[in-house]
């Protein structure tokens, strides 16, 4: 689904995801979280990025990560902030699972009306609602442009918002629970590269939802 938007000019642009064991708060928790800042004219491939996995399945250590996340995407000196989805699920998510964690709150700078466009909400919502349609996913949203992902493999299949969240997540928290190294250094790189590439795509989609047709490779 294309979107026209105005280019409202900023030279930071932040963007935020992250990777859960399950799309509930109650049910799941964070595996990782990423954020990077996109600087005006430099290549997508050349992202300022942030991208920290969670130590332990202690909860001080996921209320630490949230923390820690949020103190870098407070501290990026990033103009403005756009997300796929984060203002219904990212944003939220983290909140509730500060509170299970008895965390204490943490304010994200950005996220607020007139800072935060998340791309998926704040339009393209609505609009699949008014053409019964369903609402798009990040893919989806760039094959509408023409720009067709490469998917990511993990053990040779794609690997998927719902097989990180039932196979790569809790994998990857039980090796770190046993503090099994060998699959940590495994699995970190895919939970890696699988968030880079998303925050990629947010920023990519605001560059096509901008009129920026061949935005920067």
């Amino acid at each position: 689904m294309r979107v026209e938007r105005a280019d409202p000019g900023h030279d930071r642009i932040a963007t935020l995801d992250i990777e859960t064991t399950h799309w509930d708060a109650s049910r799941g928790e964070v595996v990782a979280i990423g954020i990077a800042v996109h600087e005006r004219g430099v290549p997508l491939d050349d992202l300022d990025t942030y991208v920290r996995t969670r130590n332990s399945r202690r909860a001080s250590d996921e209320a630490a990560l949230i923390r820690d996340a949020i103190d870098s995407l407070n501290g990026s000196s990033a103009d403005y902030l756009v997300t796929f989805n984060g203002r219904d699920f990212d944003f939220p998510f983290l909140a509730e699972r500060l509170e299970l964690t008895d965390g204490d709150p943490i304010t994200p700078e950005l996220h607020t009306d007139e800072t935060h466009l998340d791309l998926l909400h704040d339009d393209r919502k609505a609009l699949a609602d008014d053409r019964g349609e369903k609402w798009p996913s990040l893919e989806e949203t760039l094959r509408a442009y023409g720009y067709e992902p490469e998917p990511q493999l993990w053990k040779g299949e794609p690997l998927t918002n719902a097989r990180f969240g039932e196979e790569l997540g809790p994998a990857y928290l039980s090796a770190a629970d046993a503090d099994d190294s060998g699959t940590l250094q495994e699995l970190t790189p895919t939970i890696d590269e699988y968030l880079r590439d998303d925050l990629r795509k947010n920023v990519r989609i605001y560059q096509y939802d901008t009129g920026r047709r061949d935005p920067e490779a």
